[in-house]
């Protein structure tokens, strides 16, 4: 299986019971600076929105069909980390 290792990114969206999202902006071959997000499946972790975490953990993506506002059927990945080892920026200590 493949891991994936997340620094210095932001928590946007708590998942109750299940885990959270994470956004980190990375700057394409253009320089433009994007957001990419995450789930990250840990049910124990003890984060909130806004705190800076890192986390390395089991890669998964899967694609997603949905239809936009435009009412055109749209695509994307969806990128999870599970079995999550989650690190706090700013304290240096695992939550």
């Amino acid at each position: 299986m493949a891991t994936i290792s997340i620094d210095s990114a932001e928590v946007v969206r708590l998942i109750p019971g299940y885990g959270f999202e994470i956004a980190e902006q990375i700057k394409t071959f253009k320089g433009d600076l994007i957001k990419v997000y995450y789930a990250v499946w840990d049910k124990a972790a003890n984060v909130a929105v806004g705190d800076l975490v890192s986390v390395e953990g089991d890669y998964s993506a899967k694609l997603d069909e949905y239809t936009g506002a435009d009412n055109i059927p749209k695509h994307k990945i969806s990128v999870s980390i599970n079995n999550p080892a989650i690190m706090s920026v700013t304290e240096d200590a695992p939550f």
